[in-house]
């Protein structure tokens, strides 16, 4: 029931002021909204951890209120058995509208050598991975399981990126499982 958003944020930051390391989750819940990773830390779920997305929107910030964040990065890596759990439920009608929510739920944007490898991702309230202008990057080993009633909550969406590797993995949602997409004008 508390908010953990700073506690990590910190852990997230003192990590890469001290030029990288690792932020490890012990089993237990942790609640959170928006959290922004940093060049050279990785985020390390032991069996029985939960990040759990806040129900509350305005929990989260920035530009799309996503519940991990990160920009111009290198070096990163979220691994380990544990879960993230999107609570995306909470984010839809009883229809299964989308009600203002955290879209995408975890955007990765300009990011360079980076492993996403065991987690479980679950009940995204949208988009659950989206990747842009990035390159190097590994899922393996992860599974993506959302409501397949969840709107648009695609599995991962790879856009104007180059070198992705998506092996092992086990991905069911509500809309496409992977998808490429550009940006980019046509030349």
């Amino acid at each position: 029931s508390t908010l953990d958003t700073d506690a990590i944020q910190q852990a997230i930051d003192q990590a890469a002021a001290n030029g990288g390391g690792t932020v490890y989750f012990s089993p237990g819940t942790y609640l959170t909204g928006t959290i922004q990773l940093k060049s050279n830390v990785s985020l390390q779920f032991e069996s029985g951890a939960k990040l759990l997305g806040s129900e509350n929107l305005a929990d989260y910030t920035g530009e799309k209120k996503s519940l991990i964040f990160g920009e111009d990065l290198q070096n990163i890596k979220i691994s380990g058995k544990g879960i993230i759990d999107g609570n995306g439920e909470t984010f839809w009608d009883d229809d299964f509208n989308a009600l203002p929510r955290p879209e995408p739920w975890i955007l990765l944007r300009n990011c360079t050598n980076m492993t996403i490898s065991e987690v479980k991702f679950t009940n995204s309230p949208s988009h659950t991975i989206r990747l842009e202008s990035s390159q190097d990057v590994v899922f393996d080993d992860i599974s993506i399981v959302n409501d397949f009633r969840g709107p648009n909550t695609d599995g991962i969406d790879i856009v104007d990126s180059q070198n992705i590797h998506v092996s092992n993995s086990y991905i069911s949602t509500g809309d496409d499982a992977i998808c490429l997409k550009t940006r980019k004008q046509a030349v």
